[in-house]
């Protein structure tokens, strides 16, 4: 009776291999579901900058209606988005946000960049500029422009505000600090290629080797969490080569 109670309880054990074979199983399905979960979780911020995105650029139609220009040089009246520009023959200088966000070559939402027109330009300020001339708010408080004033994107996100309206951010009774995408950055916004092709059109205009920017009017987009330049440079690190930061941005441009 007791040999049989002995065989009985060593049926029941399990072995030390067996419980690491256990384990190193549950690891590798925890794994599997965590790496799930933030692919889930990306894709959904993606499609969630590209609709963003998609708004932002159909309010800067709207706006273009109604003043004749892109958001611009309306949006220096802002708190730290001060600035002013000169487009004059040689002379090609501005120290206005948007004009100085080179996407071609600035991939950091972090950084503080020297402007493709001289002055010194962050994801921040630009994003503010945008957030300004579509809201109308100049406080940044958060809360839209005064009387008389169109807000562009008031179905947009509050908890855009820094990240600022969609995405602009507030936070409590702290004023906007930036209009932000799904990754917790400010969207880069741009009308560098705008004021290039507006200095080429003055006498006396030179040409510059690279022309900043992509498109004629503005450029929206979001580095999809990417701190780092996109390729600018030759052979495999040519923009769009394999490995290229800017293949993940989301951006208004093809």
């Amino acid at each position: 009776m007791q040999v049989f109670i002995r065989s009985l309880r060593r049926l029941r054990a399990f072995t030390l291999i067996e419980l690491l074979t256990v384990m190193a199983v549950i690891a590798v399905l925890a794994g599997l579901i965590l790496s799930i979960s933030g692919f889930v979780t990306h894709k959904g911020a993606v499609a969630r900058a590209q609709s963003e995105i998609s708004a932002l650029s159909l309010a800067c139609e709207n706006y273009k209606t109604d003043n004749g220009t892109y958001p611009d040089i309306m949006a220096p009246t802002a708190p730290g988005v001060t600035g002013t520009a000169v487009v004059s023959g040689s002379n090609f200088t501005s120290n206005i946000p948007s004009d100085n966000l080179d996407p071609r070559v600035m991939g950091n939402p972090s950084t503080t960049y020297t402007g493709q027109a001289g002055g010194s330009v962050t994801y921040t300020q630009a994003s503010l500029e945008l957030y300004v001339a579509l809201t109308g708010d100049i406080s940044l408080s958060g809360t839209g422009g005064g009387p008389g004033t169109r807000n562009y994107i008031s179905d947009f996100r509050q908890d855009s505000y820094g990240r600022a309206y969609t995405n602009a951010s507030v936070s409590g009774t702290n004023p906007v600090q930036y209009l932000g995408d799904p990754f917790g950055n400010a969207y880069g916004y741009s009308t560098a290629n705008a004021f290039y092709q507006q200095y080429m059109n003055t006498s006396g205009a030179q040409a510059k080797p690279s022309p900043p920017g992509f498109n004629p009017t503005f450029d929206i987009w979001s580095t999809g969490g990417s701190t780092a330049n996109p390729y600018s440079g030759t052979g495999s690190s040519a923009p769009g080569s394999p490995g290229d930061p800017a293949l993940g941005w989301v951006k208004s441009w093809q």
